[in-house]
């Protein structure tokens, strides 16, 4: 044997483990195509599959949240000891900047805290200085008697304003 017919031989040497494994992964695919194409009917795949329950085209259509918990909100005024009575998950609170009149001049909101201290919520508020009015987010409510304590404090020499606002939820 020459040398060029022995480098020859080399070069197409077929690795046993390799065609072991390709081998087993053609078994496989042809196996899979043959119980794809001639299935019988009564495998398993048909016995999984069972009628459905629901009538889609002649039930009537149903939300999927029966009662919307419904939300409150609140207009406050300037004056203490505001009640009020809901069956509300979460209460939005909205009103004047108490505690500042329109005749002071150089006086803005410095810090403005709202929190419900029965479940300890702290609520985000939004102040509108241009207008004097803010909003709340909506702040959650705990069953029975919610507290909710209103602060505003204004820089340039303003005297704090707190109220209290008690809101049952039912």
């Amino acid at each position: 044997m020459s040398k060029a017919e022995s480098t020859k031989k080399s070069r197409f040497y077929i690795n046993p483990i390799e065609v072991l494994i390709a081998s087993t992964l053609g078994g496989v695919l042809i196996h899979s195509l043959y119980q794809l194409l001639y299935q019988d009917p009564a495998g398993p795949a048909s016995t999984a599959l069972v009628s459905m329950k629901a009538k889609p085209t002649s039930e009537g259509r149903k939300l999927a949240s029966a009662k919307a918990s419904p939300l409150l909100n609140l207009e406050l005024n300037c004056e203490k000891g505001v009640e009020s009575a809901t069956e509300a998950s979460k209460a939005r609170l909205q009103g004047q900047l108490c505690g500042l009149k329109m005749t002071d001049e150089g006086m803005r909101l410095a810090s403005a805290t709202i929190t419900n201290t029965s479940n300890e919520f702290i609520a985000t508020v939004f102040a509108q200085n241009d207008s004097n009015r803010f909003s709340t987010d909506y702040i959650p409510l705990a069953p029975g008697e919610n507290k909710i304590r209103v602060e505003f404090s204004y820089s340039g020499g303003g005297k704090p304003f707190f109220q209290d606002v008690l809101i049952k939820k039912n």
